[in-house]
């Protein structure tokens, strides 16, 4: 149950804004965009194939248009995936093909925090739980974006659960 409510909170990891419309909109292009909206509404139906053939729309239009955000954010998403279908060994190429790309990058704070976010998940579930909560200090501390922040401190609280921490963890979950 815990593991369901943190993925279906950290999964969504994709910076959304509205138009004047109050449609969700992405940022990244407008070329771009529709796949990882796609990716997302498929996901969030627990439609995880149609959010994978979305993805690979995604990285497809990413490699041909040569822009690294638009890979690093696909690549993010399809790490997602795999983590909310429980699959971290097929999660963790996509993770670190997006570490690869943000180190030739020349600045992504978002990018990066996310991948601290995903680093913490995929140690969480290796049970290399202190390691998890150093990335998540980590990513909080890299980007001060609010979704992201409240996405880390939802996972905060998972990891101090698990150190049996209850009360940090409830503090956690309550902000």
């Amino acid at each position: 149950m815990l593991w369901t409510l943190g993925l279906m909170l950290l999964c969504p990891m994709i910076s959304f804004g509205q138009d004047s419309l109050g449609q969700e909109t992405f940022q990244i292009h407008p070329d771009f965009d529709p796949f990882i909206i796609d990716a997302r509404s498929y996901k969030n139906q627990d439609k995880m194939i149609k959010a994978l053939e979305a993805l690979k729309n995604a990285a497809s239009w990413a490699e041909e248009n040569e822009n690294t955000k638009a890979a690093i954010i696909t690549d993010h998403m399809f790490a997602q995936v795999y983590l909310e279908m429980r699959k971290p060994e097929q999660a963790r190429p996509y993770f670190d093909k997006s570490y690869q790309l943000l180190d030739n990058m020349e600045e992504f704070p978002y990018g990066e925090a996310l991948n601290h976010l995903l680093e913490a998940q995929l140690f969480l579930e290796g049970g290399f739980v202190q390691n998890a909560l150093q990335l998540v200090d980590l990513a909080k501390n890299s980007n001060n974006d609010r979704n992201l922040l409240n996405r880390a401190t939802l996972l905060e609280g998972i990891i101090l659960r698990r150190l049996s921490k209850t009360d940090s963890s409830i503090t956690r979950f309550n902000a």
